[in-house]
């Protein structure tokens, strides 16, 4: 279990609109947030500050700094996810609820031509159809030379509920995805405090002409009928599995569970990553090098086009005393794959996958949740992927809950792994099975901000890129242990927030992970003006311990072993002022403000990737409700 966003905490005296949101396969929809809370951590990898880290500039690729390497359950994986937090994602878009007309807008601007919008609108059409539209756009021009990217990402959504029991589900996607990208800087020592340079916009970079393509096409229909006797339901009902489609409780609707449920879908989409590179230096590529004298263009291409089906139904044994019981679903889904990559003839590729799960429907009252879901390859590319998950809470009511996890997993790796060909270079590797166990335990107090959790993960055949920006696979079993706590201090206006995690990996495991990271916000917050402003000041504070960081390689989007050098960090400050008016949010922020305070010119966050100077960001969140 992740431990929650920081902006997940709650002011008591911040109320938000009635209006709700809540992912397609997501538990009971929550009221959407409207408080001051990290407002200013905008950039998709800083929203999880302790997870992700980007290249050092909006719109850059991101990796992960905890563990551990995560394997997609989507059937056959291309494995290319350097930039998936900018994406609309089948299960990140939210369908909102809400009666009346909802929009918002938001707007932030920064140095280098820095600049993000983000719109979503929410429309109930003749009480039954709602239709939900989002837009983002992430730009940057960046502080060296080939840092300018461009997002352009669409999502459309609709939900039709019928008095007898029909819900329908519509979602469409299409992200666009330009990125420039440089190889990092040629010289590592440019922070050192003898190096002089009058503009970073000078300083020589190792690609002068490569760009990345990524572009994603995806559409969705399901639907679900509900059948036999329906038992009404306490409105604070929430839903232990992510897989649970109840309804949803509305000023339209009320919530409602059913004896029977059965669901299909039907979804189709297409996949595309081209890599090009007009002016190529054959030492930066090493072994993916023209073996001619002549340089040539760079062009790679890999494409995924998928059409897929999915039924099943659920059963739901609910007792009419204690409104709360067992829940059984079973699931077949089946999906048909065309890849095409240079090099290589299209590949036609089939996957049957079976799933089930069982898990206790609980009001809020209830003392005890469950669940556990599991899933079977039976052919195709994936064949013989299995995967089990389960997880207990106990409540305390106002003392707080506990909660135990387990999940095993056995999969095939990434497409991108087994196959690929580029140039004089191509390889069909045949890969052992990746294993990963997680045990995992957490009390959360949520009265008093409290969060607290130890995970164990067990590791085998864990495939990674080599020094040489090949695969490879480590076979020995890896463990590693991941402790974590967060708690918020507040003294009438003055808070400090603060989240720490520390991971203990083995020097020979080639996991590349810092032991320590840490945030820390210090803040004032009170209402001014007769209760009409909220106005909230605050200091970020961010640290990790120095390591050896991954080496990034965007022909193939791997994150590669390099021993060259070892990253070093230190604090790093941002300073923010945030206003609410309303339903309009303000904030003006200065980041990396420490930077050259005590001789420290800046840091890397990557290797050759440094990270962001200092800078200045204004935003406007604007929410209108009709």
């Amino acid at each position: 279990m992740e431990v929650p966003p920081l902006s997940e905490q709650q002011i008591t005296y911040q109320q938000g609109p009635d209006v709700y949101a809540s992912l397609k396969n997501g538990n009971l929809p929550t009221r959407i947030d409207t408080t001051l809370n990290f407002i200013h951590w905008y950039e998709p990898p800083d929203r999880e500050p302790l997870i992700y880290r980007g290249l050092g500039n909006l719109g850059s690729a991101h990796f992960r700094t905890t563990c551990c390497p995560e394997y997609p359950n989507t059937p056959l994986d291309m494995g290319l996810h350097q930039y998936d937090l900018y994406k609309f994602h089948k299960n990140r878009v939210p369908f909102y609820f809400n009666t009346k007309v909802y929009t918002v807008l938001k707007l932030i601007i920064g140095q280098k031509k820095e600049q993000a919008i983000e719109v979503s609108h929410s429309q109930l059409i003749k009480n039954k159809f709602l239709f939900g539209f989002h837009y983002q756009r992430f730009g940057s021009d960046g502080f060296y030379q080939r840092q300018v990217n461009r997002h352009n990402d669409l999502a459309l959504t609709g939900t039709y509920t019928s008095p007898k029991g029909y819900r329908m589900h519509v979602l469409f996607l299409f992200n666009n995805i330009q990125a420039n990208e440089n190889g990092g800087v040629q010289r590592v020592n440019i922070f050192s405090r003898d190096t002089s340079y009058q503009s970073k916009s000078l300083l020589d970079v190792q690609l002068i002409a490569a760009q990345n393509h990524y572009q994603d096409l995806y559409g969705e229909f399901s639907q679900s009928w509900s059948l036999g006797k329906h038992t009404p339901r306490d409105n604070r009902t929430v839903s232990t599995t992510g897989t649970l489609a109840t309804a949803v409780d509305t000023q339209y609707e009320v919530h409602l569970l059913p004896r029977w449920q059965v669901f299909h879908e039907l979804y189709a989409g297409r996949e595309r990553y081209q890599y090009e590179d007009t002016s190529p230096d054959s030492a930066f590529y090493g072994p993916f090098s023209h073996t001619n004298s002549i340089a040539e263009a760079y062009n790679s291409v890999l494409s995924k086009t998928f059409f897929g089906t999915q039924a099943g139904m659920r059963k739901f044994f609910v007792s009419h005393k204690k409104q709360r019981g067992l829940a059984l679903e079973a699931a077949i889904a089946y999906s048909i794959n065309r890849l095409s990559q240079h090099g290589y003839k299209d590949t036609l590729l089939h996957h049957l996958e079976l799933t089930g799960s069982f898990f206790k429907t609980a009001d809020t009252t209830a003392r005890n949740r469950y669940a556990m879901n599991g899933r079977y390859s039976f052919i195709g590319y994936n064949k013989g992927d299995w995967q089990l998950n389960g997880y207990w809470l106990h409540d305390f009511n106002l003392w707080g809950n506990i909660r135990l996890s387990v999940s095993f997993s056995r999969s095939q790796p990434a497409w991108i792994f087994h196959r690929f060909a580029f140039n004089q270079i191509s390889w069909k590797l045949d890969l052992e099975k990746n294993n990963v166990l997680k045990l995992s335990g957490s009390y959360h107090l949520p009265r008093h901000t409290f969060h607290v959790a130890l995970s164990f993960f067990s590791m085998h055949n864990l495939t990674l890129w080599g020094p040489d920006r090949l695969p490879l696979q480590y076979a020995p079993w890896v463990h590693m242990w991941a402790f974590e706590i967060r708690k918020l201090f507040r003294i009438r206006y003055f808070g400090i927030d603060n989240f720490l995690r520390v991971q203990w990996t083995p020097a020979d495991a080639w996991l590349r992970y810092p032991v320590y990271q840490a945030v820390h916000t210090l803040f004032y917050e009170r209402p001014v003006f007769r209760q009409k402003l909220l106005m909230k000041v605050g200091l970020d504070i961010r640290y990790n311990t120095n390591y050896r960081g991954y080496g990034y390689f965007p022909l193939t989007g791997a994150l590669y072993l390099q021993d060259e050098a070892s990253l070093s960090f230190y604090p790093v400050m941002d300073l923010y002022l945030s206003f609410k008016i309303k339903t309009v949010r303000i904030f003006f922020a200065e980041y990396h403000i420490n930077q050259g305070m005590f001789g420290d010119k800046g840091y890397f966050s990557a290797y050759r990737y440094p990270a962001s100077d200092r800078h200045f960001r204004f935003g406007v969140w604007w929410i209108f409700l009709d």
